[in-house]
């Protein structure tokens, strides 16, 4: 992104000299240096931001620094792949920013012609940016297709995913947020995609796994199964006491409809041959949260309760994304493994 835009640039305002820190710092000099005297001599830095690079402290540092060599230094993030209101906690909103918009790049381009020692005719400048916008947008489409790791590559895989089933996120410092969509067929969809080591669901009735919205998943699950991926299913147990019940659904008839799931799912299992029991377990514990971890994230979603105290459905509920590696996800994940080998089959 920034390298075509150190050589698009001057097209269009041919004053413009562009510098970079990758393309212009000399090997073998110390490069701190050479960035802090570059800030200091520039009065216009225009910094790329996408949703893996947003929060990055070298981008923040430079953003400050420049901001604080004078008074009158702009500092403008242009944003690829979010929106303004996504920069959330960032220092980077106290800056005005801009979008891939036409406009807004036109508008761009007027700020950067202002500060230049030569500035282009607002008339010469508008000619060369019809000339070489078509360019700008091509290559720029292109930029936002490719795919760009960041701490996790299911993360970014789930978010993708999840946002081709119309599911969008905001996203905080260290977590991914949903404001909707658990339980449901999109995100079932999402993580049975996704998913190529494990998929460990802690849920209660899991009905809408096993609708037929599914098959797809589980007509390949004994081949997956054959080449040690982890399938485990926990179900609330119909049999446990009232007050768990009680505090698992508002439905009175929980218990009904949780050995209706698992008579579902036991003949999905059976139609691919494969034996229910190795995969599913009952819990009778009261709790609070259900998650599904998919490779190395976790999804979870807190229950919601009503004026009665009872928990409130999780279709459509908030739920949110973390790390398995991190502290949270590694305790959900250890739970699961304990409530497993603590839990019955039936």
């Amino acid at each position: 992104m920034a390298l075509f835009l150190i050589r698009w640039l001057p097209k269009v305002l041919p004053s413009v000299k562009p510098w970079m820190s990758t393309e212009d710092i000399q090997k073998g000099k110390f490069w701190t240096s050479e960035l802090r005297k570059t800030l200091k001599s520039h009065r216009t830095g225009v910094f790329c931001v996408t949703p893996e690079n947003y929060m990055a402290p070298w981008l923040i540092f430079e953003a400050g620094a420049l901001s604080n060599t004078s008074g009158t230094s702009k500092v403008i993030p242009l944003l690829l792949g979010m929106a303004p209101e996504e920069l959330n906690a960032s220092p980077l909103t106290l800056f005005q920013t801009s979008t891939f918009d036409r406009q807004e790049i036109l508008r761009l381009l007027r700020s950067i012609n202002t500060e230049c020692d030569q500035s282009v005719d607002i008339d010469l400048l508008r000619e060369n940016f019809e000339i070489h916008w078509p360019d700008f947008l091509n290559v720029m489409q292109e930029i936002a297709k490719q795919r760009v790791l960041g701490d996790s590559a299911t993360i970014n895989a789930v978010v993708r995913t999840l946002a081709h089933h119309g599911i969008q996120r905001s996203v905080s410092s260290y977590l991914i947020h949903f404001d909707s969509g658990f339980e449901t067929h999109a995100l079932y969809s999402t993580v049975t995609e996704v998913a190529r080591d494990r998929l460990l669901i802690f849920g209660r009735k899991n009905r809408k796994l096993f609708d037929r919205d599914h098959n797809v998943f589980f007509s390949n699950l004994k081949t997956r199964i054959g080449r040690n991926f982890d399938f485990r299913i926990m179900f609330l147990d119909p049999d446990a006491p009232r007050d768990v019940l009680y505090q698992a659904h508002r439905d009175n008839n929980l218990d009904v409809q949780i050995r209706a799931s698992i008579k579902q799912a036991k003949k999905v299992f059976d139609r691919q041959q494969l034996n229910f029991s190795n995969h599913h377990r009952l819990y009778r514990i009261p709790r609070t949260i259900s998650f599904i971890v998919a490779d190395e994230i976790v999804l979870w979603s807190s229950f919601a309760l009503d004026e009665k105290g009872r928990a409130q459905p999780l279709t459509g509920a908030p739920f949110t994304i973390v790390s398995a590696s991190a502290p949270l996800g590694k305790d959900m994940v250890k739970n699961f493994e304990t409530l497993w080998g603590l839990s019955s089959r039936k």
